[in-house]
């Protein structure tokens, strides 16, 4: 909240952004596993991942950290979903 200089309810949203990304991503996943391959899903999720987190940790403002927590929550259903298939 220092940092940004904002609300509680503003900085929840950084969580909340995440798991609206993973309830959103996780039905497609499957689906597009069985397109592309498992492995490519997988190695893009992670690339996905550690984009959106180095970019997050550049962000000068709050808006911008809660779209990259947003990306950051699409890359773990691609992950964990296949892996645990």
């Amino acid at each position: 909240m220092r940092v940004f200089n904002t609300t509680h309810f503003a900085v929840s949203l950084t969580v909340t952004a995440s798991t609206v990304a993973v309830a959103l991503a996780a039905p497609v996943v499957g689906r597009l596993a069985d397109l592309v391959g498992r492995k490519r899903v997988i190695a893009g999720s992670a690339f996905v991942l550690t984009v959106a987190t180095a970019l997050a940790a550049t962000s000068t403002n709050l808006t911008q950290f809660i779209g990259w927590r947003f990306m950051q929550g699409l890359a773990p259903p691609g992950i964990f979903a296949i892996t645990f298939a």
